[in-house]
């Protein structure tokens, strides 16, 4: 299992490498917001399909168990990003007892891939509380491969300011998760008391 988790690493720090790293040098060109939209789909893809291996491997990942993760794992990268996307609007307010989240803020730049490789790594590490140092090496790995391509060219206060927001956002939505009754479940999969029919 080891190998394979290495190996799926090292596909996904090509692939971040190759997809957003070979990209037009628009460095001389002045900064400003970019819109989420503008961006591709490479963070949340090898995140999500690092959270496929995980959940095949990691003990107590059940049907109900995966569910709840790859739920919030979207909540969450949704929820990073969606202040950059005009023609779309947050939906906490539509989701039961979950407070308000952290706003933009008017005077800062985003970088909304950074937040959403930030949200994502933070919200996977809640998720699989029970990982293996393995399974943390590689989460680690990964947010930090992502970092890596993105600090090239970037003030490092947007850098921080986008990964502070995505962190805040999946904390938030983490915390509001530990309400649901499902709160690492991955470590009793059934009730001590069960007793077949």
């Amino acid at each position: 299992m080891k190998v394979k988790l290495k190996s799926m690493l090292l596909l996904i720090t090509l692939a971040v490498v190759f997809f957003v790293g070979c990209k037009k040098d628009t460095t001389t060109q002045e900064v400003v917001d970019i819109p989420a939209t503008k961006y591709d789909a490479a963070v949340p893809l090898a995140w999500f399909k690092l959270a496929i291996a995980m959940v095949r491997v990691t003990p107590g990942n059940t049907g109900p168990v995966q569910s709840r993760t790859f739920g919030y794992l979207g909540l969450a990268v949704y929820e990073s990003v969606v202040p950059g996307m005009s023609a779309n609007q947050s939906i906490q307010s539509q989701l039961n007892g979950l407070p308000p989240l952290a706003k933009t803020l008017s005077n800062k730049i985003y970088y909304y891939q950074v937040s959403a490789n930030a949200a994502l790594a933070n919200m996977m590490r809640h998720m699989f509380g029970n990982a293996s140092a393995a399974q943390n090496f590689t989460i680690d790995s990964l947010e930090n491969a992502f970092n890596t391509v993105f600090k090239v060219g970037l003030p490092i206060a947007d850098f921080d300011s986008s990964v502070h927001y995505g962190q805040n956002i999946s904390n938030a939505i983490y915390n509001w998760s530990t309400t649901d009754g499902g709160d690492k479940a991955y470590l009793s999969v059934t009730s001590p008391t069960y007793v077949l029919p």
